[in-house]
């Protein structure tokens, strides 16, 4: 089973160490923004529109994910 991680807030400080920390051990990143052109180069992240604030947009991008980190404020 592939190791896959959602990671809201990821375009952060924390978020962003987070899910660099997941790539490094051999986690596959998603992360949620609702601009990722803007959000900033997170290497090994999957960058998925949507917003935080809305249900559906975060049900959606955690559907294959074994673990979802919010880091979000």
């Amino acid at each position: 089973t592939e190791k896959r991680a959602l990671v809201v807030g990821a375009n952060g400080g924390v978020g962003g160490e987070v899910a660099r920390a997941l790539a490094r051990h051999g986690w596959a990143v998603d992360a949620l923004a609702r601009s990722p052109a803007r959000a900033g180069g997170v290497p090994g992240v999957r960058w998925i529109v949507g917003d935080a604030m809305r249900k559906a947009d975060v049900v959606a991008a955690a559907a294959s994910a074994r673990v979802i980190f919010h880091g979000a404020n």
